[in-house]
């Protein structure tokens, strides 16, 4: 990269091409060159002189072209923050793109989003990122103060981005934009007389920023300020996406994946005339815990109650001797007790499930027996011992208004409640 010439030097965008007829004219001197190309919105000035004599007087005579440089879209880099995750149903998830202009100039990039459903799973609360386009600067360093003023000159009549947002300087790091100076463009003359005028370099005042500077979790703070021969590109949070996931219509579904799209698409297009665009997709994955009961019997048979069971394998089938389901074992006679165990289990793997609440009215055409509700809560599938919970107002717990609230059940765990009652 060539560096700027002093103050005083009169700076062009392109060598102006002098046409010597009669006489010589001293050539004008180039602006400064960048690595990544003229910045768009920039003039190139084309001046062209004429001299000539009659008799013995010389005049002079010029013609002007201004050529406005183009934008060339370029892809921009987007950056997703935080990264994708996992949360329970029910739960707020908000995310945040970065995304950095890489154009030579401004360019507008239009964002649409693609929401895809979870199966079986509502998406309320997804809530659309705004605004719809967000313009950015793009832009090259022409020269940067080696006195390390935080200063960087770009061609003049180049836009420049606005106080505030952010600047990304290639190999650097990122910084703030805190004060910035147009300039202009160096323009044509028509006549000796008038002169070109000069061009005046836009000027960025920028300092060290931590936004949207990460390394894993933590924030990097960008505090070297060389800024000598880097490229420059505008960085904006362009979007947030906030999205409340739903909980499965049926707990059979289980986990699900929510897939939002998001594609920003420069307005500005290649030299072969395409659009580009640049995709990253957030994804949350919607843990939900499926939570089952099973529920068996015993028959104590001869007319007098039982000793309550106190140890319950809950993984095994039978849970404790003598136990079965709908359809087996001993058919009770009016008189004669039934002890039945409730097994609730949480069949996710990672996930716990909260407020688990157990409701088991007292079957028809029986009676509970007063003081036998046993239970042990939250345990995993070894053999447990059971502790008496006492009755509420002479009814079992699980029979009581509003249930049994066992709380939090683990992953992968279970809770039993054992309880008899007597057949009328």
């Amino acid at each position: 990269m060539k560096k700027a010439n002093s103050p005083g030097t009169l700076l062009f965008k392109a060598l102006a091409c002098v046409v010597f007829l009669v006489g010589a004219m001293t050539m004008l001197t180039p602006a400064s060159a960048s690595a990544a190309g003229t910045s768009a919105g920039a003039t190139i000035w084309n001046v062209v002189d004429v001299q000539w004599s009659t008799g013995t007087a010389t005049y002079h005579n010029q013609a002007t072209a201004g050529i406005a440089v183009a934008v060339l879209a370029a892809t921009p880099t987007l950056t997703a923050l935080p990264t994708n995750r996992t949360v329970l149903a029910g739960a707020f998830v908000t995310y945040s793109t970065a995304v950095q202009s890489n154009s030579n100039g401004q360019d507008t990039y239009t964002i649409t989003q693609t929401a895809e459903g979870l199966t079986n799973i509502a998406a309320a609360g997804y809530t659309v990122p705004a605004p719809g386009s967000i313009a950015l600067w793009g832009g090259t360093i022409t020269r940067a103060d080696v006195t390390l003023d935080g200063v960087i000159r770009l061609p003049g009549g180049s836009p420049t981005p606005a106080v505030g947002s952010y600047v990304n300087i290639t190999g650097r790091g990122l910084y703030l934009v805190s004060a910035t100076t147009p300039g202009n463009a160096a323009s044509g003359a028509t006549s000796a007389a008038a002169p070109s005028t000069l061009e005046v370099e836009a000027t960025v005042t920028l300092a060290p920023a931590t936004r949207w500077g990460y390394s894993g979790s933590t924030a990097i703070v960008h505090a070297d300020a060389t800024l000598v021969g880097v490229q420059t590109g505008q960085v904006n949070a362009a979007d947030t996406l906030s999205f409340t996931a739903g909980s499965p219509t049926s707990s059979s579904v289980g986990d699900g994946i929510y897939a939002t799209t998001c594609t920003f698409t420069s307005t500005a297009t290649t030299l072969a005339g395409a659009k580009l665009l640049q995709t990253t997709v957030f994804t949350t994955r919607v843990s939900m815990p499926n939570v089952t009961i099973s529920k068996w019997f015993r028959t104590i048979t001869g007319g007098s109650p039982g000793t309550i069971t106190t140890t319950i394998s809950p993984a095994s089938n039978p849970p404790a001797a003598g136990f079965f389901q709908t359809g087996s074992g001993t058919a009770p006679k009016p008189g004669e007790y039934v002890e039945y165990c409730l097994i609730i289990h949480n069949n996710h793997s990672s996930v716990a499930s909260s407020n688990n609440t157990v409701v088991d009215p007292v079957p028809a055409y029986t009676t509970y027996h007063a003081n036998t509700t046993d239970s042990v809560l939250n345990v995993g599938n070894a053999a447990q011992t059971l502790s008496p919970v006492a009755d509420n107002s002479g009814v079992s717990v699980v029979a009581q208004a509003g249930g049994y609230n066992t709380g939090i059940l683990s992953p992968s765990n279970y809770s039993i409640i054992v309880y008899q009652v007597q057949v009328k």
